[in-house]
């Protein structure tokens, strides 16, 4: 005759893969986090991140059903590095060919001591080689806390 396991036994073992699971995730998520690379952020936790800020607009009723959103990398063009990460938005054609947001400094001549960030949605992962993406715009900047 052979033993049926009982039932909270396995509730407690399916509990404790789970949370072993949740861990895993979280323990990948601050490692990741920890690298500091934009690219690598926004490709494994970038739906994530987009997710949680769609979250935080739907209490103040700013959400779109008609507008999709992603998280992209953003790159600067005078050092052609990732130094961030931003939340785009537009047509979900315009936002599936955005790869990236270039930020461009410049100075504002009219007002002597200010400096403007352009932000430009990109075709590209590449701060040297890219196209402007039209019809997309920047909605959130995203600071990554080391």
């Amino acid at each position: 005759m052979t033993k049926k396991p009982k039932f909270g036994a396995v509730l407690v073992v399916l509990f404790l893969l789970g949370a072993g699971v949740v861990a895993a995730r979280n323990l990948y998520s601050r490692t990741l986090l920890r690298t500091g690379d934009p690219v690598a952020i926004s490709a494994q936790l970038g739906p994530q991140i987009d997710r949680a800020l769609r979250e935080a607009m739907a209490p103040h009723q700013l959400e779109s059903q008609n507008i999709s959103t992603k998280i992209v990398p953003l790159l600067s063009v005078e050092n052609r590095a990732p130094i961030g990460l931003v939340q785009v938005s537009g047509s979900k054609d315009a936002v599936d060919k955005t790869k990236a947001v270039v930020q461009i400094g410049t100075r504002v001549p009219p007002l002597s001591a200010s400096q403007a960030r352009v932000l430009v949605p990109i075709d590209s992962a590449d701060a040297t080689h890219f196209k402007r993406v039209s019809g997309v715009g920047v909605c959130a900047l995203i600071d990554i806390k080391l």
